[in-house]
């Protein structure tokens, strides 16, 4: 059994969780957007991710209740089915103060059903098979490979992207042009061949880890979050010294709307964490917390984006920052710039295995028939292949992060934090009431009515149009 833990530490887990390698990005795509709309725009994304987070746990309550009355009724007959529908149906249930406390009093919701205990992980996958019929089941594993290879592909460019210009940085032996000075990293051998080389060097070494089995350990994951934490407080430490020292920049973008497609996608896969949630809230001793929980923990990373984006722009001049935002301070003292600069290589290096591992497993559950199985070429050397491939095939082709790091959230990143959230609370809802006949959940979402639901889908298909034309604007203008 997983180790159980307060709220407070739930709070740390859920912001560790959503601050990663999307806050590099983030950044830039502020600085483009404008200071102003870039406020705007992170806070009103960081609501719409909050509000299908709520949706996770309700959806998770409502799997823990569907999975118990699957166990109970796997014992009975026909006849005691029956009877414990017709119960389930009129019963009232007597009033539970957890309940009533959590629900704020809110009339009509004083009524719990303590089915709806979040005492068993059910991962999204599982969700989806308890909720979803067959075409619904291979939709989600489908949008969670492609989100999984988006991700993928950030890393197979961020580390090799990071570790060329810390390579290059300090090289005396290139061209004496000055034209040629950016373009080289050694006499007649340029940045771009050297990126290339350690997209294939990466790929050698930690490509075969998704051949195995790998299991991510306390240890590094405490190593990992204390590198991250260090890293991000640096560069805002260093980027507030800059401007109380006046070397910040005055020319500020405050409002710039057609920037704004890139920075949804951005800001969406800054505040990726629905797939993770069931791993890190079932263990939280104190579930009548959960909406707290999340609360503080999106205000607590609303605020820490803001800090760090706001700080970047009146620091650095708009055409300066770099979409790997750690490699903006390699002018720093060396200390700094090589420890801000390694870092995406340290983390994210050792995130790829696990997250290789977890799209292999994702991409088998697509083509596997029910009672079906692989041949063993075909499991132990096909989908490995196949989950390895694209990715550093990608980060060949391009090295921009700040792209893939938008068309990720863009498209995948939004199927897996607003679609399926939003999919899954509405057939939960649907299965709990064919099951039960009444719906008395202590952790349904405060964003309750059915309206929410509507509003999650015509958000997300809005904003994937608004998207695409960016796209196809961008593409038509470059051929023309």
């Amino acid at each position: 059994m997983e180790d159980h833990y307060s709220a407070k530490v739930a709070v740390v887990y859920v912001f560790n969780l959503i601050v990663g390698a999307g806050a590099l990005a983030l950044p830039l795509a502020f600085a483009e957007t404008g200071w102003v709309l870039g406020i705007i725009a992170l806070i009103v994304l960081a609501i719409m991710s909050f509000i299908t987070a709520t949706f996770m746990v309700e959806a998770m309550s409502i799997a823990n209740a569907v999975t118990s009355w699957q166990r109970d009724i796997s014992q009975l007959d026909a006849d005691g089915i029956e009877k414990i529908r017709e119960i389930s149906a009129s019963q009232q249930l007597p009033i539970n103060t957890e309940t009533t406390a959590l629900l704020g009093g809110d009339a009509g919701f004083h009524v719990s059903d303590p089915r709806y205990r979040i005492i068993q992980k059910m991962e999204m996958g599982q969700m989806s098979k308890l909720f979803f019929g067959p075409v619904g089941i291979k939709l989600f594993y489908l949008s969670l490979a492609l989100y999984l290879y988006g991700d993928l592909a950030i890393y197979a460019a961020a580390v090799p992207k990071s570790l060329t210009l810390v390579t290059c940085m300090n090289l005396e032996d290139t061209p004496t042009n000055a034209t040629e000075h950016k373009d080289y990293c050694f006499k007649h051998f340029t940045k771009e061949a050297m990126y290339r080389i350690y997209v294939l060097v990466f790929a050698l070494v930690v490509g075969p880890f998704v051949f195995f089995n790998l299991g991510k350990t306390k240890y590094l994951q405490f190593m990992t979050t204390l590198f991250r934490w260090i890293a991000f407080i640096l560069m805002i430490v260093l980027a507030l010294y800059h401007i109380v020292r006046h070397n910040g920049t005055g020319n500020v973008t405050t409002f710039d709307i057609t920037k704004l497609p890139t920075f949804f996608g951005v800001a969406v896969y800054s505040f990726m964490c629905q797939h993770s949630l069931p791993s890190i809230l079932t263990p939280t001793r104190q579930k009548k917390y959960l909406s707290r929980v999340l609360v503080t923990s999106f205000s607590l990373v609303s605020g820490f984006y803001l800090l760090l984006a706001t700080t970047a722009v009146f620091y650095f001049p708009k055409n300066k920052i770099e979409d790997l935002y750690t490699l903006n301070f390699l002018k720093e003292w060396k200390g700094f710039a090589y420890f801000l600069a390694l870092f995406p290589v340290f983390t994210l290096s050792t995130s790829f295995p696990i997250i290789g591992i977890t799209l292999r497993e994702n991409i088998k559950s697509i083509f596997l028939k029910e009672g079906g199985s692989f041949s063993p070429f075909v499991d132990r050397f096909i989908f490995p292949l196949v989950t390895v491939l694209p990715p550093f095939g990608i980060a060949i082709i391009t090295q921009n992060v700040e792209l893939l790091v938008g068309v990720t959230g863009s498209y995948a990143g939004s199927l897996i934090q607003y679609v399926v959230p939003a999919m899954l609370v509405y057939y939960g809802r649907r299965k709990a009431k064919e099951l039960f006949g009444i719906y008395t959940n202590a952790h349904r979402s405060m964003f309750r009515q059915p309206i929410w639901i509507m509003f999650v889908i015509v958000w997300t298909i809005l904003c994937l149009i608004l998207v695409t034309t960016k796209y196809m604007l961008d593409l038509f203008v470059k051929k023309h």
